[in-house]
């Protein structure tokens, strides 16, 4: 029989005493640890109180922090800042979230692209703007649309501001227009419906529609990318009165037919002020009809390089007695554009033109053989706007100034300005200076050139100098606005300071108005502080914006926390990451934290 060992026996008893001992201890550190964290808790949200009572946005009442939440709903809805700006401030602290969540417009810009979005986030911002008025960005990247975010559109069609869908197919589209066009929109202003066009299919036909087309009375603006209107039964075309604002790209007019129901959908279209064609198809000849009467036109967009018949077409059925600005483009080479039977009835057609903007599908060879035509037809054009897809060698200002010059007869006599997009690498020297006063010389008041940045940058001071003698020489907008955008990170930070004292000081300044600010922001009437608040702060989200694409075309997003634009919304995640809101409006680095 085997012999036990007690001193062994014990000193595994005491050794088991021992790990209950270890045990207690370990549970007694974690509820030590337990109430130190609770302690930390209530330590840490002491200290942030008194944080945020000197933070630089603690003593900016609700209102007006809803006024700077919703500044930015003017931004275009493609190009919407990622994260949801709604988003962003509801994470810096507790007061800003509640503030964020109780302010419907804050979440009226919408926006849902296959792929990149998560259908929770837009059914949840949907639903926060409750009865605002919304604007609804779709991009579905040609996949088909889901029957969620169908319905969900579908069911807040009732306070749709605005609607976007772009790269939709076939099947989708008509799913989409079949269960939204019957819905209310009584306040849908803006519509744009971009289809998609498989450019391998053996079809290129655009989408035939003949339903109602969103019977909004506030129908404003109208954006139709290949769907044809024709077949739109007539009860439903007074829907068209409103519009202002018509772009209508890849359209077809197969037959005389067609082309009949596109004249009476156009000529409902009294009150269009700007009017952008792009068609694709158009029947030949035509069938003789009296031209459409638009009293109201004023701007004139007609792009052909598709259909190269188009142009003396629609210069015989539109006639508009105000229009100003006239752009053509599509110019492949010297045979295309308009006839010279066509351009004697623009003379008639457009007696107030004034601007004539033409830009080329090939170099610019092609419309510079068109001068002595267009001059013809245009002979009041006092801005002249010149471009192309490309330059060749020797295509430059010069070229474009010859080319006035050389008409046979005086072209336009009234010319004061000339405008070039895009050119081959040249500096300003003495043959261009030449070339402008030979202008002059002739009669006519030529005062301005319009050039790129880069052409200007690269002439001698000299040289420029010499040529601003004889007419004003200036960059072109764009590159004014890339310029403007070089802001230093510590400028910026300082003027975005300076712009928060004078919050509070035209806060307190209002004290005894009666209008809230959150009715300011609505009307564009007001007192005058109320009125120089809002030029203020129209001036300070301009350069929100420019320094926030400014920094973040440089890669220079800091501080902006990686963490806090990597979270996804109601992630449980802790609020108040330290975090810095890159927004078009101004930039809070940890300004308040919960």
């Amino acid at each position: 029989m085997r012999q036990i060992n007690d001193a062994r026996r014990q000193h595994a008893l005491s050794l088991s005493e021992r790990l209950e001992e270890i045990a207690r201890a370990r549970l007694k550190l974690l509820a030590e640890l337990d109430d130190l964290d609770a302690q930390a808790k209530a330590v840490l949200l002491e200290r942030n109180i008194l944080h945020n009572l000197d933070a630089p946005t603690s003593d900016i009442p609700d209102e007006l922090l809803v006024m700077l939440f919703e500044a930015d709903e003017d931004m275009h809805l493609s190009q919407g800042l990622e994260p949801h700006f709604g988003a962003l401030v509801s994470h810096v602290s507790h007061r800003w979230r509640q503030i964020a969540l109780s302010t419907p417009r804050l979440w009226s810009r919408i926006r849902y692209v296959t792929g990149s979005t998560h259908m929770e986030k837009f059914h949840m911002y949907l639903s926060r703007s409750k009865l605002s008025p919304v604007d609804i960005y779709l991009d579905l990247r040609q996949l088909h649309l889901r029957q969620d975010l169908l319905q969900s559109i579908t069911n807040h069609m009732g306070h749709c501001r605005q609607l976007c869908i772009e790269n939709v197919e076939r099947e989708s589209l008509q799913r989409f227009l079949e269960c939204t066009s019957h819905q209310p929109a009584p306040i849908l202003a803006f519509l744009k419906i971009g289809a998609f066009l498989n450019l391998q299919s053996s079809s290129l036909e655009p989408y035939l529609f003949s339903g109602p087309l969103f019977a909004s009375p506030r129908l404003r603006i109208l954006h139709i990318h290949a769907l044809e209107l024709n077949k739109i039964q007539m009860p439903y075309v007074s829907a068209f009165k409103a519009v202002t604002h018509l772009c209508l790209e890849k359209f077809w007019i197969p037959n005389s037919e067609s082309y009949s129901s596109f004249r009476c959908i156009l000529g409902e279209m009294k009150l269009l002020s700007h009017l952008e064609l792009r068609p694709y198809k158009f029947p030949i000849p035509l069938p003789p009809q009296s031209p459409l009467e638009f009293p109201n036109l004023q701007f004139l967009h007609v792009y052909f390089s598709d259909c190269c018949e188009c142009l003396n077409i629609i210069i015989q059925i539109i006639r508009a007695s105000s229009l100003t600005f006239l752009s053509l483009e599509g110019w492949y080479d010297e045979e295309e554009g308009p006839d010279q039977d066509s351009l004697r009835l623009a003379i008639s057609h457009f007696p107030s033109l004034r601007h004539l903007n033409i830009y080329g599908a090939g170099d610019i060879s092609a419309p510079l053989s068109k001068f002595h035509l267009l001059a013809e037809a245009f002979p009041d054009i006092e801005r002249l706007s010149c471009g192309a897809e490309t330059f060749a060698e020797g295509q430059d200002i010069q070229a474009i100034l010859n080319a006035i010059n050389h008409c046979t007869t005086l072209a336009w006599p009234k010319l004061e300005r000339i405008a070039v997009f895009g050119m081959c690498s040249h500096v300003a020297d003495l043959a261009l200076r030449d070339a402008v006063f030979n202008l002059q010389q002739a009669g006519r008041p030529l005062r301005m050139l319009i050039l790129p940045q880069d052409y200007i940058s690269e002439t001698n001071t000299e040289a420029l100098a010499q040529l601003r003698e004889y007419v004003v020489v200036q960059p072109q907008l764009r590159y004014i606005a890339m310029m403007a955008h070089r802001s230093t990170t510590a400028h910026f930070w300082n003027r975005q300071a300076k712009f928060l004292e004078q919050l509070r000081e035209l806060w307190r300044s209002n004290d005894d108005q009666p209008t809230t600010f959150q009715n300011i922001s609505r009307k564009p009437t007001g007192t005058p502080v109320q009125l120089r608040f809002k030029q203020q702060l129209r001036a300070s989200i301009d350069a929100g914006r420019s320094s926030f694409q400014q920094l973040e075309g440089n890669g220079k997003r800091e501080p902006t926390c990686q963490a806090h634009r990597d979270r996804t919304e109601d992630s449980g995640i802790e609020l108040g990451q330290p975090t810095a809101i890159c927004c078009p409006l101004f930039v809070f680095y940890a300004a308040e934290i919960p």
